[in-house]
């Protein structure tokens, strides 16, 4: 599988492959220059995709954790809204007031908070909480990773998200892994044409090393701040034998769900986990679902469940915060991930 992957990033100018080998080499990152796919694979998709412009913001002075008197002295000089462009020695200027409280003012506003610390963590990488404004500001610049697949791009809300960790699940053969493959080279399309114009983190190996990459990560990311997707394919196998601690297991499972969602929170970018099916045993008989039990469930924000009907395949999005449930039709080609072949199957909203 490797040599698959390492051949077709050659041949699609992949920017980042992290190969996991031996335990003594806990892991070697191939880097690959950007050549980029020729431009006219993506010709039309600024059509499909807007553009996202960074809002300027304003906060009311009366919504401001003040003090009465210096809200008064704010009033007074004409400052009904504070932005957290305004300097701290005009601000202490015109309301006469000294350069310490004019710095406390500014730092109340949230967008100075979110573009210094991170958003709604501090400078040292703790989760420091947010306000209903930061998260609103978050969900507004929140970016997308286009899929090839307009269908499947509608059903995700214009493609995979930023700042989420999406489960991509299914029987082999379906596209699990082209899907992955699509998504790391999708993040390449120029910020010009819809894109994030990114790099890509592709990750699989033994679960000793991929826990290791993971714990990695961060330093990793602090050196290569262009990622904007990080693929692991897959979770699965490395879970679902060799563990006779089962609380073991769990423990590593939680370790690494809370590893990845701080990853695409702390680095705006998007993390997409491959995960296979098994049977569940009932008292009716048997059924097909993703591996790795219910609480692996609530650890990915968004769950795609790839299937076969007649021949075709189908992408469901069973679980989302933001999206209803949905399924739509794709195909895998020697182009990728692309558009059902059979026009007349829509998505259908569930």
């Amino acid at each position: 599988m490797t040599d698959n992957l390492r051949q077709f990033a050659k041949s699609k100018h992949l920017a980042y492959v992290v190969h996991v080998s031996t335990a003594e080499n806990i892991f070697s990152v191939d880097i690959m220059l950007i050549t980029f796919v020729s431009f006219s694979h993506f010709r039309g998709l600024e059509d499909r995709f807007g553009w996202w412009q960074e809002e300027e913001v304003l906060m009311d002075v009366v919504t401001l954790p003040l003090p009465p008197s210096l809200r008064s002295k704010l009033h007074a000089a004409g400052y009904t809204t504070i932005d957290c462009n305004v300097s701290p020695v005009q601000l202490a200027r015109d309301v006469s007031i000294t350069h310490e409280e004019a710095l406390g003012i500014i730092k109340l506003v949230p967008s100075f908070n979110s573009s210094r610390d991170g958003l709604g963590f501090s400078s040292t990488g703790d989760f420091c909480g947010q306000n209903a404004w930061d998260l609103l500001r978050n969900e507004k610049a929140r970016r997308r990773i286009v899929t090839s697949c307009q269908e499947l791009d509608g059903i995700l809300g214009s493609g995979v998200c930023t700042k989420e960790v999406t489960e991509i699940c299914g029987v082999p053969g379906v596209g699990k892994t082209q899907l992955g493959i699509q998504l790391a080279i999708n993040v390449q399309i120029p910020m010009a044409l819809g894109g994030l114009g990114g790099h890509a983190v592709y990750i699989d190996g033994g679960i000793t090393q991929q826990v290791a990459v993971i714990n990695s990560m961060e330093k990793f990311m602090a050196e290569h701040s262009e990622v904007r997707l990080i693929v692991i394919d897959s979770v699965t196998f490395h879970f679902r034998q060799g563990f006779d601690d089962m609380a073991l297991r769990t423990r590593l499972l939680s370790t690494l769900s809370q590893k990845l969602m701080a990853l695409a929170q702390q680095h705006d970018l998007a993390v997409v986990v491959v995960n296979q099916v098994t049977n569940k045993i009932t008292s009716e008989g048997s059924e097909v679902v993703p591996a790795l039990g219910e609480s692996w469930s609530h650890a990915c924000t968004n769950r795609l469940i790839l299937y076969w009907n007649d021949g075709q395949r189908f992408a469901s999005l069973f679980k989302s915060p933001s999206r209803p449930n949905a399924t739509a039709a794709y195909d895998v080609s020697a182009q990728g991930i692309t558009d059902a072949a059979q026009t007349s199957k829509k998505a259908k909203y569930m």
